[in-house]
């Protein structure tokens, strides 16, 4: 075989990021990201709630809540109960990033309501059933229960929070909040028993801020005897805060087809409270058949690409998952020494885009992509290019035998 020789053309790339400060950004034009094919699956599950049902101030009741629930299985059908008060809401509300699969069906629904409980008072919860009988059957030796919780409790809870209940026959799982002082982190934690004698069990705390809305799981696992919780951050591109904790539990165990949510024990009222705060459930998922853990829904993400030219930044990306129908892209940009505003021409439905608008070889420049969902950015990503109209063209030899 004859040698080929071909010319490749390298642009010179650093990794490295600017200490310069961008003073100002700008908007591109706002352009709807185009639908995306996702290279993810939907989140499968046993039992979805979307809290779609009722309307703000509403008192929860069976039927408002049965409206919004999607799961069990073809000879169970979960149902939901309420145990003293809560409300329907529309304060922090958060969509999903992507669809969640039931039973084969895919439900992808967008946010307006969430489920309100006061602080205060003890034994105010909702329960979810989904067996088959009075006592909790089938059992099931692994759970995991997730969703949004926004915990609100601004003064100390020494008495403990049971905020996610699993009940089994010789054990139990529990998400609890917690605040032990009024200069001590707001925390969630583990909480179950171990045999004999039923004694109680905790996890280290996770801090976290009254107010603020997280994911959270609680995972039951029968097998090995633990109880798990892990909390991440959807403001934060989904990263966990801090570590997975656990608690011990009883090793070869099962826990009951139910769950509840709220202020689920009666650990007493909280008198010298002055004013009440409220915590906020949306978007409850339960899977036991899997058990997942942790159990998230389906993140998309995002890739940036960048190239140099003469006198200009060639740029494209790729997008995994599905995006909201409103996002928008927003590109920012600037060097070490001054900061500089985006091209005005819309931008490709190729999801690609070319920067020449105060572009200068030579110089190093900061370059962000955000997809943005109303006035917040949902996905970013990053790359360093520096311009240039000098090429290295290098030979590349392919020998024959």
């Amino acid at each position: 075989m004859k040698n080929a020789v071909f010319a490749l053309i390298l642009a010179l790339s650093l990794m490295v990021l600017p200490t310069g400060k961008a003073e100002s950004v700008t908007l591109s034009d706002d352009e709807t990201c185009p639908s995306v094919e996702a290279d993810t699956q939907a989140a499968t599950v046993d039992v979805y709630q979307d809290m779609e049902s009722g309307h703000a101030g509403d008192l929860l009741t069976p039927d408002i809540m049965n409206a919004s629930s999607h799961g069990g299985s073809s000879e169970i059908t979960a149902t939901w109960s309420t145990i003293g008060s809560m409300w329907v809401s529309t304060d922090h509300a958060k969509s999903l990033p992507s669809a969640v699969r039931v039973g084969g069906t895919e439900y992808n629904v967008s946010s307006t309501r969430t489920w309100k409980f006061s602080d205060k008072y003890e034994s105010n919860y909702v329960q979810l059933d989904f067996g088959s009988n009075q006592w909790g059957a089938p059992y099931h030796d692994r759970m995991t229960v997730a969703g949004y919780f926004t915990p609100g409790p601004t003064r100390p809870v020494w008495n403990t929070h049971d905020n996610i209940v699993i009940s089994g026959n010789e054990s139990f799982g529990v998400l609890q909040t917690v605040k032990f002082g009024a200069d001590a982190p707001l925390q969630l934690r583990a909480h179950s028993c171990t045999q004999p004698g039923w004694a109680t069990t905790f996890s280290p705390g996770i801090d976290v801020a009254a107010g603020k809305t997280y994911w959270v799981n609680l995972h039951y696992d029968g097998v090995a005897g633990k109880v798990k919780v892990a909390v991440f951050d959807p403001d934060n591109g989904w990263a966990q805060v801090g570590e997975t904790v656990e608690a011990d539990s009883v090793p070869d165990s099962d826990v009951k087809s139910l769950a509840k949510f709220g202020r689920c024990s009666p650990h007493g009222d909280h008198t010298s409270w002055p004013n009440e705060t409220y915590s906020y459930f949306g978007h409850i998922l339960v899977d036991y058949t899997i058990a997942a853990f942790p159990l998230l829904p389906d993140i998309p993400t995002l890739a940036l690409h960048g190239a140099s030219g003469d006198g200009a930044i060639h740029l494209d990306w790729t997008v995994a998952g599905e995006l909201p129908s409103t996002a928008t892209w927003h590109i920012d940009y600037y060097t070490q020494t001054a900061s500089v505003y985006t091209a005005t021409a819309p931008l490709s439905t190729t999801r690609s885009a070319v920067l020449t608008d105060r572009v200068h070889n030579y110089q190093w420049y900061t370059v962000t992509l955000h997809t943005m969902d109303g006035p917040t950015s949902i996905l970013s990503d990053t790359v360093h290019v520096m311009p240039t109209d000098r090429f290295v063209y290098l030979p590349l030899v392919l020998r024959g035998d």
